[in-house]
């Protein structure tokens, strides 16, 4: 739609003004998919290691105890109080002894997010949850993990290179 609308605007008025009224569009897309974006449950795909998010389509696999979430998309003051309720909805209705955030589509990670993530690892394990980071991928977002302490309240043996890792070692 955007698109559309950069074209007619580039054609209708001088380009610079078509160019500008496109670039702000892609902005406000940028800044709606992100707020927009929800907390993902994942499955295990049978007879394999990988973890997928559900879908009505493709049959997945529940662990027991165990849920796997993820963001795909930033995680930001724009989408951490949404991110926080909707971590904490998995847990009160799951009831996991082990929470994987899976974190291969979160490129990056601001101090509001942090701070919520910090908030939510305190009050999982308050609840007997432990969590476990998987596929923490993106630089950008293992820096924020240093930058704003997360290790501090998230042992570093937390963080897997994959779900079926963390599922390994601390789902017993």
């Amino acid at each position: 739609m955007s698109i559309v609308a950069t074209a007619a605007a580039i054609i209708a008025l001088p380009i610079q003004q078509g160019v500008a009224i496109g670039i702000g569009l892609s902005l406000l897309h940028g800044i709606w998919s992100t707020t927009r974006a929800r907390l993902v449950v994942f499955e295990r795909v049978p007879d394999t290691t990988i973890w997928w998010p559900t879908h009505p389509y493709i049959k997945g696999e529940r662990v027991p105890n165990v849920a796997v979430v993820g963001m795909q998309a930033p995680l930001s003051f724009l989408n951490a109080t949404s991110f926080h309720s909707d971590v904490l909805d998995v847990v009160q209705s799951e009831k996991p002894k082990l929470l994987v955030f899976e974190a291969s589509g979160t490129p990056e990670i601001d101090f509001t997010a942090a701070q919520t993530l910090l908030d939510l690892i305190r009050q999982c394990g308050a609840l007997g949850v432990t969590i476990a980071i998987a596929r923490l991928e993106s630089l950008r977002a293992q820096a924020a993990f240093e930058r704003f302490g997360l290790y501090d309240v998230l042992p570093r043996d937390h963080v897997f290179h994959s779900v079926a890792e963390a599922v390994a070692k601390l789902a017993g």
